[in-house]
C-alpha cells in the first residue's frame, strides 16, 4: 500500500477527498471547493462531534467558526472579519485565540516561485 505522509483521505458522502496537510494534523488544506467545506463537511464533522470547525474563506475575506456538533452539522455558526479577535471554546482542549486577518494572511496563496 502507498503511503502519502501528509496528506488525508476522506469519503464523504460517497465521495473521495484527499486534503493535504500543513505544519501537522490540525490544519487541513483544501482545494477551492467551499461548497464542500461549508456543506458537505458541516453535515459529516457535526455528525462526527468534532467540537470546532474553522473555516477560511480566501474567496470574502472571512473566518467561519462552527461550534456545538450535533447530528444535521452545528449549532453554532459565526462568520468574522478581518479586524476581529476570535476565541475559539475551551471544548477543543486549549485556551486559542485566532486573530482573523493574521489566519487569512497565513492562507493566502504563496507566490509562485520564477
Amino acid at each position: 500500500m502507498e503511503r502519502n505522509p501528509g496528506c488525508r483521505v476522506e469519503i464523504i458522502d460517497g465521495q473521495i477527498r484527499l486534503s493535504f496537510l500543513r505544519d501537522g494534523p490540525h490544519q487541513e488544506v483544501t482545494a477551492n471547493n467551499f461548497r464542500a467545506d461549508l456543506h458537505t463537511k458541516v453535515r459529516a464533522y457535526g455528525n462526527a462531534g468534532i467540537p470546532v470547525y474553522v473555516i477560511v474563506d480566501r474567496r470574502h475575506q472571512r473566518l467561519h467558526v462552527l461550534t456545538e456538533p450535533q447530528a444535521d452539522g452545528y449549532e453554532t455558526h459565526r462568520v468574522h472579519a478581518p479586524g476581529e479577535l476570535v476565541t475559539l471554546p475551551e471544548s477543543i482542549g486549549a485556551k486559542v485565540t485566532l486573530d482573523v486577518a493574521e489566519v487569512l494572511r497565513a492562507a493566502a496563496p504563496k507566490p509562485k516561485a520564477e
